[in-house]
């Protein structure tokens, strides 16, 4: 299955995972099987070969339903968490997918209860590539926000900073996504400021800028900090604001691309609505004229 993924085969890829799970379940000495995780990759196949696009549901999401139910029964006879917080993360996805943010954040506190970072972090990141339990506390403060805790949301975020973010395993892309969602709490809360400076001490100092035209961040790096700006509590000097209008009436914007704006926008806020915010912003600083109505064109 993962040979096929490889060449693009998705059709010929999801047969065989759901096969492995099929034959899994009528081998008469399944239930003898202590490592249950050797079917694992066939739920994590599945179920980004469905964010993907490459496998196709009903409205109500019953397929990944189902097959989430049976992963998470799994992962709870393995007995081993790192398993059983990352299909409880997925389920936290689907539920979010499906506009359910409530049940989403109830799935929250059951990760709360098991996940302890210094702990299941290194595991998470090596089976699974992310460490799913920090991504849920940054996703959950966010879905606070969307649902106007804002007072949750922040001593969410401000908990994930202080305790999850310092001791997670982690890669710069691990970071980003762990931070960004963050940041945009801080920023929905009257926070920008604080959260330009974290974004930047944690994310930038610590691992580079990103540069180079191959690498998914760049495109947003520039917009988002802008952004910051312009939602932060301190005065913008002219000279700042000169500079952010030069950048924007060349119509930089977000040059990211559907798969990265996709995957900023499971993350929170994809890059175009970050460059419409920014140039909506830059245009009511900017008196009635063609500069104004050059930047809300831009920002279409």
């Amino acid at each position: 299955a993962r040979a096929h993924g490889l060449v693009c085969k998705h059709t010929e890829m999801v047969a065989l995972y759901e096969d492995a799970l099929r034959l899994f379940l009528v081998a008469r000495v399944s239930d003898e099987v202590k490592d249950r995780s050797i079917v694992f990759p066939a739920f994590i196949g599945l179920a980004t070969a469905i964010a993907d696009g490459h496998l196709e549901q009903d409205r109500s999401c019953r397929y990944e339903q189902a097959m989430l139910r049976r992963f998470l029964e799994e992962t709870r006879n393995q007995g081993r968490l790192i398993h059983h917080i990352h299909a409880l993360y997925l389920q936290f996805q689907l539920l979010a997918k499906m506009a359910e943010l409530d049940k989403a954040l109830a799935v929250h506190s059951l990760i709360t209860k098991l996940y302890k970072p210094d702990i299941h972090s290194k595991g998470l990141c090596r089976f699974y590539g992310m460490d799913s339990g920090a991504l849920s506390f940054a996703m959950g403060s966010y879905f606070h926000l969307l649902l106007g805790g804002n007072k949750i949301a922040l001593k969410t975020c401000r908990t994930a900073l202080k305790e999850i973010v310092p001791k997670i395993e982690s890669s710069f892309q691990q970071a980003f996504s762990v931070l960004y969602p963050l940041t945009l709490v801080l920023m929905g809360t009257g926070y920008a400021d604080e959260g330009r400076a974290f974004f930047e001490k944690v994310v930038i100092q610590h691992y580079g800028r990103p540069e180079g035209p191959g690498f998914y961040l760049t495109g947003v790096y520039t917009p988002f900090m802008i952004l910051l700006d312009l939602t932060g509590k301190k005065k913008m000097k002219k000279e700042k604001l000169a500079e952010y209008l030069s950048w924007a009436i060349k119509g930089e914007g977000c040059r990211v691309g559907d798969v990265v704006n996709t995957h900023l926008g499971r993350l929170g806020r994809c890059g175009d609505s970050i460059s419409a915010e920014v140039y909506t912003l830059l245009a009511a600083s900017v008196p009635e004229g063609k500069l104004k109505d050059s930047l809300l064109a831009l920002g279409k």
